[in-house]
């Protein structure tokens, strides 16, 4: 949960905070950056001589960029940033709207893209009672970027900061290349007079390199002119901001199915589902650290662990989908 809302007339000190009855979660919690998107799998092939002993594919797929995003101010009567409180040992939030104390807007972007390219040498094809068998051996490598942003802009509406505006920014951006060999295997046969099936195993091993760039900044404004700034935000403070990265053991598998639907001319409609998973990756969303110490926060002095921390959080990576295609053989 990275943005939430109370009821109208809800205390000062349950306001936005988690586990309260009275909050709701209008941004983050389960399932972000994991919506439905299009893409593309663009695939060529052919054969170094006519005996069709030794021959190439590449292929390249990319799924358009997902963004999910939330914009809120006057409409939210409160509006706050949940975080656990590690000088309270509890939840606690961060108001950016509420009655007669402050007065601000908020804006969280988190964007996802994925590739992937594979370069593959084919060996003789083998014909077993009508099917044909393909073995390849190559190189692929894939690519997983994420950026999670906050935006943040709020008035002091009380003593002593009254008038003075905050300004600030956390960013939490990831990107995972992965480089290795792959083995793999296709079994094709027929299906009736017109249609074949296509059945396609991947495996690829190999190293994925990691990394991950938090960084933040707060520009104060007091009522007399004065500004100060700061390298620090709310999520992203000088106990976590920096770059960090990492090599690690990687493997990338695949499975496809497809249907062929062959015409005369030349011409196929290809129909099939396929499902890929990539070992280790870092997602932006799973860096964000919510335990900080309020005191860790400009201009206060430290008091308390230094938190939050950069931690490379490693997960699994999964997509799946169904493919419509049409492909010309010559």
């Amino acid at each position: 949960a990275l943005v939430t809302t109370s009821a109208a007339g809800t205390a000062r000190e349950a306001a936005g905070v988690l586990g309260e009855s009275s909050v709701a979660t209008v941004f983050g919690g389960e399932g972000m950056l994991g919506d439905m998107r299009s893409g593309g799998r663009f695939w060529l092939g052919g054969w170094f001589s006519p005996a069709r002993n030794l021959g190439f594919q590449i292929e390249y797929v990319s799924f358009e960029e997902e963004t999910e995003t939330f914009a809120g101010s006057d409409e939210f009567s409160i509006l706050a940033r949940p975080f656990y409180n590690l000088q309270l040992f509890d939840e606690d939030s961060r108001l950016i709207n509420f009655p007669d104390l402050v007065q601000g807007s908020l804006t969280v972007r988190a964007t996802s893209e994925f590739d992937t390219f594979e370069f593959s040498l084919l060996g003789p094809t083998l014909q077993i009672q009508g099917n044909t068998i393909q073995f390849l051996a190559g190189y692929r490598q894939a690519n997983l970027d994420e950026v999670v942003r906050f935006d943040e802009r709020m008035t002091s509406l009380v003593s002593p900061t009254l008038n003075s505006t905050f300004e600030l920014f956390d960013e939490f951006d990831v990107d995972n290349t992965f480089h290795g060999y792959q083995l793999a295997t296709q079994h094709s046969g027929r299906i009736g007079r017109c249609w074949f099936y296509d059945l396609t195993g991947k495996a690829a091993i190999g190293q994925t390199r990691s990394r991950l760039r938090v960084d933040g900044q707060t520009i104060t404004t007091t009522d007399a002119g004065d500004v100060a700034t700061s390298r620090e935000g709310l999520l992203a403070l000088d106990t976590n901001i920096g770059t960090d990265g990492k090599y690690e053991f990687g493997s990338l598998f695949e499975l496809g199915l497809n249907l062929r639907r062959c015409y005369s001319n030349g011409w196929q409609l290809r129909l099939g589902y396929s499902y890929l998973h990539w070992s280790s990756v870092l997602r932006a969303v799973e860096q964000i650290d919510r335990e900080l110490t309020p005191s860790e926060v400009p201009p206060d002095t430290r008091v308390g662990p230094s938190r939050p921390r950069r931690q490379l959080r490693y997960s699994g990576f999964w997509a799946q989908g169904v493919n419509v295609g049409l492909e010309y053989r010559f």
